[in-house]
C-alpha cells in the first residue's frame, strides 16, 4: 500500500508533486501498464528525489528491477527514436526487458539496428549480449577486414570468423564457420567465411611476446 506521508529523500532535479508521485507508485503497485512505462514511472520519481529504498517501500520494486526497467526504457526510446518498423516496438515490448536491457552499451544508432536484428532472429538475453559486444567490439577494431560490415549480423560475422582463424581444430573451426553463416548479412562476409573451408591456415589470437 502507498504510504500517505511519501516524501522525496532528496531534492531532485524534476519536481513532483506528492499526489503525482503517489499515483505513480500506485501504477508501479499495481502493475498497470508495460515495462516501459514501469521504467519511465521509476525514472520520473528517481528524478523527483526519491530514493530506490522508497520505491521499493511503496510499490515492492526492488532497486535491482528498478534499474533493470529504467534502463532498459531508456534504451527502448532510443529505439522508438528512430522510427523502427512496428515489429521491433512490439516485440520489445513482448517483454523484452532483459534484451533492452543488453544493447544499453551501444550508441543511439546501433540500438535501433540492433533491436531490428535482434526482433527479426527472436534472440533471447544472451544472444543480445553477444549481439552488443559484437557491435561495440567491432567499432574498436583498428582496422576490420573490408568484407564485413558494421550491420549487425555482420559484425557477429566477423567474431565467428576471426575465432575460426584462431583455432586448429576442425570441428571448434567449422562451429564457428557455420555460425558467422548464418548470422553474415552481406555477400562479401559470406564470402569470407566459406573461403575458410578451405583455407585451413592459422592466426594467432594475440602477439606473441618478445
Amino acid at each position: 500500500m502507498v504510504p500517505m506521508d511519501l516524501s522525496p529523500a532528496s531534492s531532485g532535479s524534476e519536481p513532483l508533486s506528492k499526489s503525482d508521485a503517489e499515483e505513480l507508485c500506485r501504477k508501479l503497485l499495481h502493475k498497470e501498464g508495460t515495462w516501459v512505462d514501469w521504467g519511465r514511472m521509476c525514472a520520473r520519481l528517481q528524478a523527483a528525489g526519491y530514493s530506490t529504498s522508497q520505491i521499493f517501500e511503496a510499490t515492492g520494486f526492488q532497486a535491482s528491477q528498478q534499474n533493470l526497467v529504467t534502463v532498459a526504457a531508456q534504451v527502448y526510446g532510443s529505439v522508438e527514436s528512430s522510427e523502427p518498423n512496428s515489429e521491433t516496438l512490439s516485440w520489445l515490448r513482448g517483454p523484452k526487458t532483459d534484451v533492452a536491457h543488453e544493447l544499453r552499451i551501444l550508441n543511439h544508432k546501433q540500438r535501433a539496428s540492433a533491436a531490428e536484428f535482434a526482433a527479426r532472429k527472436n534472440l533471447d538475453v544472451d544472444g543480445a549480449r553477444e549481439l552488443a559486444k559484437a557491435m561495440r567490439d567491432f567499432r574498436r577494431t583498428g582496422v576490420p577486414p573490408s568484407a564485413f560490415t558494421d550491420a549487425p549480423g555482420d559484425t557477429l560475422a566477423y567474431q565467428s570468423w576471426r575465432r575460426a582463424r584462431q583455432t586448429n581444430d576442425l570441428v571448434t573451426r567449422s562451429r564457428f564457420i557455420a555460425q558467422g553463416l548464418k548470422t553474415a548479412e552481406t555477400i562479401r562476409a559470406r564470402e569470407s567465411l566459406e573461403e575458410l573451408l578451405s583455407d585451413f591456415s592459422i592466426t594467432a589470437s594475440q602477439k606473441q611476446p618478445l
